[in-house]
């Protein structure tokens, strides 16, 4: 069989033309279609893994914020139960210490009434006691025992020496007057002036002329007042003394206890 070879050669010049036509028209915009949505594909597998990245990291930090809100929550409820409780014990140590300084203040209120009644009864006591030896040694009181009074007064000024001695000395120096007197509850007879004139002008001067006068608040005594300055000797300052020893006794006690 003889070969048409122009009809041979326009089937290759058909083929080439189809296969041109083809890779033209259907190959390469399948080509590009199909690499489109690989793109496409590729774009949503990334998209996907980012979001599922993004979704894990989410629950990471969703998980991390619930445990921290845990912990941040039983914080402070330990601190609140503390704190509670160190009120409540803040709250009883007042309640104690106000209760103590009540009992404290009704304990001492009561001491201090009792001593108070106490000084009291006391002081009316030795009131009494005193003012009844006041009163006795007054009545006992004679002309003998006036007379041994102003001798016992008259000696001890003599016997006056050191400070107290210079005491007296310096009171009749600075005075203006000199004023020199002799106090006694009684009045006393010519003797005894005599007597207690001599012991004076020994003590502070042969020129030295004593007033006498009568003191009835001297009970059993006599004073020699010089410018002020006093020297004194009566039951009544012994009585004093006795007092004021009474009077201090319960403390000196209570201090030495």
């Amino acid at each position: 069989m003889a070969i048409d070879w122009f009809t041979f050669g326009a089937q290759i010049v058909n083929f080439v033309v189809l296969v041109w036509l083809l890779e033209r028209l259907l190959y390469r915009p399948v080509l590009r279609a199909m690499d489109a949505r690989q793109a496409r594909i590729e774009q949503a597998r990334r998209a996907a893994s980012e979001a599922l990245a993004a979704a894990e990291n989410e629950r990471k930090a969703l998980e991390k914020a619930r445990s921290e809100l845990a912990a941040h929550n039983a914080a402070l409820r330990s601190a609140a139960e503390s704190e509670a409780a160190h009120a409540r014990e803040e709250a009883l140590a007042a309640a104690r210490a106000e209760v103590a300084a009540a009992r404290a203040r009704w304990r001492a209120a009561l001491a201090e009434e009792q001593g108070a009644f106490e000084t009291g009864l006391r002081r009316a006591v030795e009131t009494e006691v005193l003012a009844l030896a006041r009163q006795v040694l007054a009545e006992l009181a004679d002309s003998s025992l006036e007379a041994r009074i102003a001798a016992a007064f008259a000696a001890r000024l003599r016997a006056l020496a050191g400070a107290e001695r210079a005491a007296l000395l310096a009171a009749f120096g600075s005075g203006s007057g000199r004023t020199v007197c002799v106090r006694s509850a009684w009045p006393l007879d010519a003797a005894a002036r005599g007597e207690l004139e001599a012991a004076v002008r020994e003590v502070l001067g042969a020129a030295v002329c004593p007033r006498f006068e009568e003191r009835a608040a001297l009970v059993c005594g006599i004073e020699l007042a010089v410018d002020g300055h006093k020297l004194a000797w009566s039951v009544d300052e012994y009585l004093h003394g006795l007092g004021e020893r009474l009077a201090t006794a319960p403390e000196a006690a209570m201090g030495g206890g």
